[in-house]
């Protein structure tokens, strides 16, 4: 088999990189809803309908164990944790806000209690906070 031509068609692909999305398993699927969409003030898009086999667009569903949110151009999903799967420190998920010093004051307003942003290295100041299955975001701006 001649693959003298596979780096060639290789090089002229122009593929667009950026992150999917992320999923999490969380203790539970209404509690981490609450807390992403009206504390964070993630975009909620809807609970998975088992039944239905598809997603139901911003409703309630009785027992949901997935729910999916918007994040800009990417996504995240919220699983049900039902087994022994690895909940909270997973890794750290980073995102960027217009600014953090404002979003900061939007998260106490909506009775969130989080500690100040850190100005940090690389003209940046991060904002840390832990979901309620101990998942870590830290929300940055750049200051410079």
């Amino acid at each position: 088999m001649d693959m003298s031509g596979i780096s060639i068609i290789w090089l002229r692909i122009k593929m667009k990189q950026s992150v999917l999305g992320a999923s999490l398993f969380v203790g539970s699927i209404p509690h981490s809803v609450a807390f992403y969409r009206d504390m964070l003030g993630f975009e909620f898009e809807g609970f998975w309908d088992g039944e239905k086999n598809t997603l139901t667009w911003g409703h309630s569903i009785e027992q949901p164990r997935y729910a999916s949110f918007r994040l800009g151009e990417s996504k995240l999903g919220l699983f049900l944790n039902e087994g022994d799967k690895v909940v909270g420190n997973a890794g750290v998920f980073h995102m960027m806000v217009p600014d953090v010093k404002d979003y900061h004051r939007t998260l106490k307003e909506r009775g969130l209690f989080v500690k100040p942003p850190v100005d940090a290295s690389c003209d940046t100041c991060i904002l840390t906070i832990d979901d309620p299955d101990g998942h870590l975001w830290n929300f940055y701006s750049v200051t410079a």
